[in-house]
């Protein structure tokens, strides 16, 4: 079984999310990149993927809120654009 390929390439989109870097300082959720990338579930993990093994992403555990109202551990990532490390206080 074959996969669609991505309409853009991982690089292409650290382009393009670099003018937009104060505005992404944190860490978001696969849902979460996916909701402002504009982009579907299966596009945003393989974008996470590569972008984990050229190195260009950051992931930790952080607290969001459940459907039962309680905090639980959820994975978040950032994307490192050019030579700017992620903010580790979000």
């Amino acid at each position: 079984m074959s996969f669609p390929k991505p309409t853009f390439s991982l690089e292409e989109l650290l382009a393009e999310l670099e003018p937009a870097a104060d505005q992404l300082d944190g860490y978001y959720t696969t849902a979460e990149w996916r909701e402002k990338l504009g982009v579907g579930e299966y596009r945003m993990r393989r974008l996470l993927r590569l972008a984990q093994r050229q190195g260009k992403l950051d992931a930790r555990r952080i607290l969001r809120p459940g459907i039962d109202g309680r905090l639980a551990p959820s994975c978040a990532y950032a994307f490192r654009l050019g030579e700017r490390q992620c903010d580790s206080s979000t």
